[in-house]
């Protein structure tokens, strides 16, 4: 949405407490309220494979973007 020239829907302001950072780490988190992470977040198995069930892995003409809850982004 744009109000008076100015961009205010998708953004995310990231501030440091340590004053200019030249990275961010971030990595996916529980809802505190459910304890549980967003559906497209999966777990892993010991080879750090992302765990499908079978109707993820067998559904046609879905194009679904999946994060492993071990990884971590550098921005």
């Amino acid at each position: 949405m744009v109000a008076n020239g100015d961009v205010k829907s998708n953004i995310i302001v990231l501030r440091s407490v340590y004053g200019k950072v030249v990275k961010y780490y971030i990595q996916p988190c529980k809802d505190p309220k459910t304890g549980r992470f967003p559906d497209c977040v999966k777990p892993v198995d010991s080879h750090g494979d992302i765990r499908l069930s079978d109707k993820e892995k067998n559904e046609e003409g879905v194009t679904k973007h999946f994060i492993k809850e071990t990884d971590t982004f550098v921005i």
